[in-house]
């Protein structure tokens, strides 16, 4: 289980480098377009919530899948069914910071 935990970090910092260097790009390919002055703190501003909605929404896919891949009954046995989606929140709460 630590295993996997470890792939997800390693997935995850992987995403979020190939994000950041997708980001770098178009910001260099948009200034190069309409100039320096064009690039202005609003796209800056837009290109950063972008970035942020993209990670969060991969957290959110990785933390359904370690739901799904690792029930929560196997998992921890003796808790009871109805505290189920709380573990998978306290997860998706966990990965996201």
């Amino acid at each position: 289980m630590l295993g996997f935990l470890y792939l997800i970090k390693l997935i995850k910092s992987e995403f979020l480098l190939l994000m950041a260097n997708l980001y770098k790009i178009t910001l260099l390919s948009y200034i190069k377009k309409y100039g320096m002055l064009c690039c202005c703190r609003y796209l800056f501003v837009v290109f950063c919530i972008y970035i942020m909605i993209l990670c969060l929404l991969f957290q959110l896919v990785m933390a359904f899948f370690f739901f799904v891949f690792f029930n929560i009954k196997h998992v921890f046995p003796s808790i009871q069914e109805k505290y189920s989606i709380l573990i998978f929140l306290s997860f998706f709460y966990i990965e996201v910071l």
